[in-house]
Protein backbone atom coordinates (compact mmCIF):
# COMPACT_ATOMS: atom_id res chain seq x y z
CA UNK A 1 0.00 0.00 0.00
CA UNK A 2 1.80 3.85 -1.02
CA UNK A 3 2.23 6.01 1.61
CA UNK A 4 -0.71 8.22 0.04
CA UNK A 5 -3.02 5.34 0.86
CA UNK A 6 -2.10 4.82 4.17
CA UNK A 7 -2.86 8.59 4.89
CA UNK A 8 -6.07 8.08 3.45
CA UNK A 9 -7.26 5.06 5.25
CA UNK A 10 -5.90 6.60 8.87
CA UNK A 11 -7.52 9.75 7.95
CA UNK A 12 -10.96 8.31 7.09
CA UNK A 13 -11.29 6.04 9.91
CA UNK A 14 -10.01 8.83 12.99
CA UNK A 15 -11.53 12.01 11.45
CA UNK A 16 -15.03 12.00 12.80
CA UNK A 17 -13.39 10.50 16.51
CA UNK A 18 -10.15 13.44 16.34
CA UNK A 19 -13.04 16.35 15.63
CA UNK A 20 -15.25 15.06 18.24
CA UNK A 21 -12.77 15.58 20.61
CA UNK A 22 -11.07 18.50 19.29
CA UNK A 23 -14.48 19.93 19.21
CA UNK A 24 -15.19 18.98 23.12
CA UNK A 25 -12.08 21.33 24.41
CA UNK A 26 -11.95 23.90 21.26
CA UNK A 27 -15.42 25.35 21.50
CA UNK A 28 -14.83 27.36 18.03
CA UNK A 29 -15.48 25.00 14.79
CA UNK A 30 -13.22 27.08 12.72
CA UNK A 31 -10.19 26.33 15.15
CA UNK A 32 -11.06 23.08 16.04
CA UNK A 33 -11.39 21.79 12.38
CA UNK A 34 -7.53 23.76 11.82
CA UNK A 35 -6.55 22.21 14.87
CA UNK A 36 -7.97 18.74 14.13
CA UNK A 37 -5.69 18.67 10.96
CA UNK A 38 -2.85 19.31 12.95
CA UNK A 39 -3.57 16.45 15.36
CA UNK A 40 -4.21 14.09 12.10
CA UNK A 41 -0.60 14.94 10.91
CA UNK A 42 0.78 14.44 14.49
CA UNK A 43 -0.94 11.21 14.64
CA UNK A 44 -0.06 10.25 11.19
CA UNK A 45 3.95 11.48 11.75
CA UNK A 46 4.63 10.15 15.08
CA UNK A 47 2.77 6.56 14.21
CA UNK A 48 6.18 4.58 14.57
CA UNK A 49 6.01 6.12 18.39
CA UNK A 50 2.87 4.18 19.06
CA UNK A 51 4.10 1.30 21.16
CA UNK A 52 0.91 -1.12 20.76
CA UNK A 53 0.69 -1.12 25.03
CA UNK A 54 -2.90 0.42 24.36
CA UNK A 55 -5.12 -0.08 21.20
CA UNK A 56 -4.58 2.58 18.19
CA UNK A 57 -7.80 3.99 19.45
CA UNK A 58 -6.91 4.86 22.82
CA UNK A 59 -3.47 5.81 21.43
CA UNK A 60 -5.24 8.55 19.04
CA UNK A 61 -7.41 10.02 21.57
CA UNK A 62 -4.78 10.82 23.86
CA UNK A 63 -2.34 12.48 21.66
CA UNK A 64 -5.39 14.40 20.53
CA UNK A 65 -6.28 15.25 24.31
CA UNK A 66 -3.03 16.01 25.07
CA UNK A 67 -2.35 18.55 21.60
CA UNK A 68 -5.75 20.12 22.70
CA UNK A 69 -4.33 20.91 26.21
CA UNK A 70 -1.35 22.17 25.23
CA UNK A 71 -2.84 24.49 23.04
CA UNK A 72 -5.22 25.59 25.29
CA UNK A 73 -1.80 26.58 27.82
CA UNK A 74 -0.13 28.34 24.70
CA UNK A 75 -2.78 29.75 23.78
CA UNK A 76 -3.84 31.21 27.27
CA UNK A 77 -0.40 32.96 27.57
CA UNK A 78 -0.55 34.69 24.11
CA UNK A 79 -3.69 36.38 25.79
CA UNK A 80 -2.08 38.10 28.43
CA UNK A 81 -3.34 41.69 28.66
CA UNK A 82 -0.29 43.52 29.03
CA UNK A 83 0.12 45.86 31.88
CA UNK A 84 0.03 49.07 30.67
CA UNK A 85 -3.65 48.39 29.63
CA UNK A 86 -4.72 47.19 32.70
CA UNK A 87 -3.75 50.24 34.50
CA UNK A 88 -5.59 52.40 31.68
CA UNK A 89 -8.74 50.13 31.64
CA UNK A 90 -8.86 50.15 35.60
CA UNK A 91 -8.10 54.44 35.75
CA UNK A 92 -11.56 54.94 34.31
CA UNK A 93 -11.76 58.50 36.09
CA UNK A 94 -9.02 60.07 33.79
CA UNK A 95 -9.22 62.39 30.59
CA UNK A 96 -8.15 60.77 27.16
CA UNK A 97 -5.44 63.32 27.77
CA UNK A 98 -4.54 61.85 30.89
CA UNK A 99 -4.58 58.34 29.28
CA UNK A 100 -2.25 59.92 27.16
CA UNK A 101 0.28 61.25 28.71
CA UNK A 102 0.61 57.85 30.40
CA UNK A 103 1.77 56.83 26.97
CA UNK A 104 4.18 59.68 26.51
CA UNK A 105 5.88 59.11 29.96
CA UNK A 106 5.64 55.07 29.42
CA UNK A 107 7.64 55.74 25.89
CA UNK A 108 4.72 53.89 23.89
CA UNK A 109 3.58 56.18 21.72
CA UNK A 110 4.84 55.78 17.64
CA UNK A 111 6.75 59.62 18.21
CA UNK A 112 8.45 58.51 20.53
CA UNK A 113 9.61 55.38 19.14
CA UNK A 114 10.57 57.30 15.67
CA UNK A 115 12.62 59.94 17.85
CA UNK A 116 10.52 63.10 17.02
CA UNK A 117 10.40 65.03 19.86
CA UNK A 118 7.38 65.91 22.05
CA UNK A 119 6.93 69.21 22.88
Amino acid sequence: MSEEENINQLYIKYRNKISKIVLSYIKDPYLSEDISHEVFLKVYYNREKFMGICSLDTWVYKVTKNYCIDYLRSSHIKNVVPSEDVDLFLNQNSTPEDELMIKYDSGTTGASRCGIPIV
